[in-house]
């Protein structure tokens, strides 16, 4: 059954069963063809126990110094079925087919035009799809299902660990005696079970691992949203290949890899576009520091549910600013002011955000009390997840930033981020729900120093409301009052530009030309958009700006608000600069064509026009369909 989504009622589904087992580690090997615009290789697997294996803790003594002892407690998985199927419809060669849905519940969780109906059964994707019995008279294969789309799947494989030499430590004389399954399952535990301290060797083994030899094909089938693997006569996850091989190559109109002419095609984990290379190296440092951050929160510690992205973005955007201090060195009152101008660039950018988002989209906890329920096959869905526009909203980022920026502010950043540092130690290599999160960091410190913090008021006001939460909304407003250096320098900045723009064309005689002070690139941002919220600017104000600052040669965050000076006050000299841009940075640039149509202004439209009849061919689909809806 071939599932038809559509993106403005539909939302992303996720069909991987991670309540019962999860991906630990990865390897990959690919070949990149630049000419077809493919990626083909493989991707070596390592599983360790899902969700219902998942440590469960009551209380942190031993981590967080509390009462009472930590306790760990498991749970064995339940299987998950597929019916049996003979190998001329269910075959380790098959490429895609239709997937046949079987079960109860089917016709409950899709209506007849086969769209989900999100508003009654938004955690039940079609769970006997990939979880029923239609009469196997007991024999019940395992069923791992990865999420994926667009894919050519070529062939999966159980890998050999036990082959690969020089793995003695984990192959002692006590488990030879094991079959060569359960050897292989123990190797690979052992393996994620060594300290952090013996990371180096950890990932020499992983590397040696990937690279042994295939011990068995395994079933395999596609869909459009998954990948769905069996091992014959294997029937519960904890039975199931602990690292398995998957060769696939994918496709050049799919979404899997979108290539784009601003942005380096590289089998790299950290993409980078050209936007932020250019000019100084501080947009490029932040957006560095910002990947490096998820190498903690969104790899080492994951959502167990997509809807909070918040737990990713939010995090790293936080820490991107931390890291970014360290990296240039800076001395404890520098780093400080650096983080007071950022919270205040943060501010504008939100505000915008709510300002031009639907109030659904702005909730960092859209599921709510349902938050982190799946179905019997650990089937969910990401709310908006198929919305194009959700791709260029910064929500999540900057509502979640201010979040950890106000409890780091209201409980001490010291007693914080001794915290996190304990909490990232505690549940590596875990899937998180942000309560597990808040209740960890108010347990861990006295109630008489909590503020009359607790899960419920922070979960209520800022992760299940639209909008700006009241605590943010006081302390920007004393932040307002008390500006830090590099801040209230802007605002100097901004007065002298707003006298220079009053001022008559033609100066008298005598009158001294306004100086203006040296600023950087957060400040620039800053400035440009503190005078965007200026009624008219002149030409001749505009042109000057221009000049001071040589804007077209700074980086892109500051090109794209001089575009929006541009095209706000209609400045046509610099109508050039706004074409390259668009052209250039495309990602960036998406919202300018909107901001051009909006004018009606003849000129500015043909523009729009005329910019995405250059660059739609190179977009991706998402921000191709963006542009389209602003422009027709």
């Amino acid at each position: 059954m071939d599932i038809k989504l559509d993106p403005s009622r539909d939302d992303l589904p996720l069909m991987a069963n991670t309540s019962h087992i999860l991906v630990k580690h990865y390897i990959l090997d690919l070949d990149v063809d630049f000419g077809s615009r493919v990626f083909e290789g493989t991707i070596v697997l390592f599983f360790g126990d899902g969700n219902h294996f998942k440590k469960q803790t009551s209380s942190t003594q031993e981590t967080f110094q509390m009462e009472s002892e930590e306790t760990y407690t498991f749970r064995t998985a339940e299987p998950c079925h597929v019916p049996e199927m003979d190998a001329s419809t269910f075959s380790p060669k098959m490429g895609y087919r239709e997937s046949a849905v079987c079960g109860k519940g089917d016709q409950d969780a899709f209506g007849g035009d086969g769209n989900h109906d999100n508003q009654e059964h938004d955690s039940e994707i079609s769970s006997s799809k990939y979880c029923c019995d239609t009469g196997n008279h007991g024999k019940e294969d395992f069923l791992l299902v990865l999420d994926c789309c667009d894919l050519s799947v070529l062939k999966v494989e159980e890998v050999d660990v036990a082959s690969v030499p020089g793995l003695e430590r984990f192959t002692k004389a006590s488990k030879l005696a094991a079959t060569p399954e359960k050897l292989r399952h123990e190797i690979v535990r052992d393996l994620m079970a060594l300290p952090a301290d013996g990371w180096r060797e950890q990932l020499d083994c992983y590397t040696r691992c990937s690279k042994a030899p295939g011990c068995g094909e395994l079933l395999f089938d596609t869909d459009n949203w998954s990948i769905q693997i069996r091992k014959m006569g294997v029937r519960t996850a904890a039975d199931f290949p602990r690292a398995i091989r998957i060769q696939y190559k994918t496709k050049p109109e799919g979404q899997s890899v979108t290539w784009t002419s601003d942005q380096s095609g590289s089998p790299h984990i950290i993409f980078l576009s050209q936007s932020t290379l250019t000019s100084m190296s501080h947009l490029c440092g932040t957006r560095l520091c910002h990947e490096i951050a998820h190498a903690w929160f969104g790899l080492v510690i994951g959502a167990r549910d997509w809807t909070e992205e918040w737990l990713s973005e939010g995090f790293a955007t936080h820490l991107e600013e931390i890291f970014w201090a360290e990296a240039q060195q800076l001395p404890p009152h520098e780093a400080l002011e650096q983080q007071e101008l950022r919270a205040c660039l943060h501010w504008h950018r939100l505000q915008d955000e709510l300002r031009n988002s639907p109030e659904e989209m702005q909730v960092l906890r859209p599921n709510r009390e349902e938050t982190g329920h799946v179905s019997a096959s650990g089937a969910s869905v990401v709310k908006h997840g198929l919305n194009p526009e959700k791709a260029f909203m910064q929500v999540h980022y900057l509502k979640g930033y201010f979040l950890l920026r106000f409890l780091a502010r209201t409980l001490g950043e010291e007693t914080y981020f001794s915290f996190l540092r304990k909490f990232v130690h505690l549940f590596h290599g875990q899937l998180i729900l942000s309560q597990e999160f808040l209740q960890m960091l108010l347990e861990s410190i006295s109630e008489d120093k909590r503020f009359g913090l607790t899960v419920e008021n922070i979960t209520h006001d800022w992760l299940e409301c639209s909008g700006i939460p009241k605590a943010l909304q006081e302390e920007r407003q004393a932040e307002d009052c008390a500006r830090s250096g590099l801040a209230r320098q802007v605002g100097c900045e901004v007065a002298k530009w707003i006298r220079v723009n009053r001022r008559p064309r033609k100066r008298k005689r005598g009158k001294r030309e306004a100086t203006f002070e040296k600023l950087s690139a957060d400040q620039l941002v800053l400035l440009l958009d503190c005078l965007l919220e200026q009624t008219t600017l002149s030409p001749p104000t505009l042109h000057c700006l221009q000049q001071t600052y040589r804007l077209q040669e700074q980086d892109a965050e500051v090109r794209h608000r001089w575009c929006e000076l541009v095209i706000k006050h209609k400045y046509t000299d610099a109508y050039e600069q706004v074409e390259r841009f668009l052209q250039e940075d495309q990602a960036m640039g998406i919202y300018l064509y909107g901001e051009l149509m909006v004018n009606e202004d003849a000129r500015q439209q043909q523009l729009a026009h005329k910019c995405f009849e250059l660059v739609k061919e190179h977009m991706d689909r998402a921000s191709a369909q963006v542009v389209t809806e602003m422009l027709f």
